[in-house]
């Protein structure tokens, strides 16, 4: 599942369908045999956290949900990365928070050779190639058009063009900023689907990051993991 579940939308799920959340987020194991409520108790476990008395299991399968929500990125991956990381430590890393947790769906990282340039044959990508049943990468193949499309979309941080394509969708530049000297950060939208898309140009590397957009609170949870990486690698 590439979209992020939100509270409301939890709140509509049945206790079998949250569990199963669950068990992928907190990597809980085989507990296929198990019922919603041993599963509810093991992700209370993990997440050390208390239940509520006298709550059912819905509710306390909608808290550990919300719980999940608000877990950094270093909860999935204790690997740190630096100015030197190769592009598959930083997609490792981009990855690393589950989309139904409010991380990325999918991203595309690679190394830079100039402020202008990147080398797009370091490319690495992963995570949902779809949203909403559009194409945002393409796998890897004959007729994969990954490595050119981040190309492309890697020379917008610096220039005035407003667009570039990406899969099936074109997404449209809605914000470039300048988070730290040497470094730029640039949004933007699928003219297509409710994806949106989160790209990092630093002196080292560049990522790409898609994430689906529900909301404007979960929107800044998941900007909040590419911030906490660049931090991690360069400082405030």
């Amino acid at each position: 599942m590439s979209a992020c579940v939100i509270a409301d939308v939890d709140a509509t799920m049945k206790p079998i369908d949250l569990a199963a959340l669950l068990k992928v987020e907190l990597d809980l194991g085989r507990c296929d045999d198990l019922l919603p409520k041993d599963i509810v108790e093991l992700a209370n476990e993990k997440l050390s956290r208390q239940p509520v008395e006298g709550a059912n299991v819905k509710d306390e399968a909608v808290a550990c949900r919300e719980a999940v929500r608000a877990l950094p990125i270093s909860y999935w991956s204790s690997a740190v990365v630096t100015k030197g990381s190769n592009p598959q430590e930083i997609l490792d890393r981009i990855l690393a928070k589950p989309a139904t947790a409010g991380g990325f769906a999918c991203a595309v990282a690679c190394t830079v050779m100039s402020p202008k340039d990147i080398d797009q044959r370091t490319a690495v990508w992963g995570g949902a190639y779809t949203i909403d049943g559009f194409g945002v990468l393409r796998p890897p193949g004959a007729y994969c058009t990954t490595e050119h499309e981040m190309s492309a979309l890697a020379k917008l941080f610096k220039s005035k063009k407003p667009s570039e394509k990406l899969g099936d969708c074109t997404f449209l530049v809605t914000d470039r900023s300048q988070p730290a000297p040497g470094q730029m950060l640039m949004l933007c939208k699928s003219n297509k689907c409710n994806a949106k898309l989160a790209g990092l140009y630093t002196p080292k590397w560049c990522v790409l990051a898609v994430y689906h957009f529900v909301d404007a609170a979960t929107e800044a949870g998941t900007l909040a993991v590419l911030e906490e990486m660049r931090i991690e690698a360069f400082g405030a």
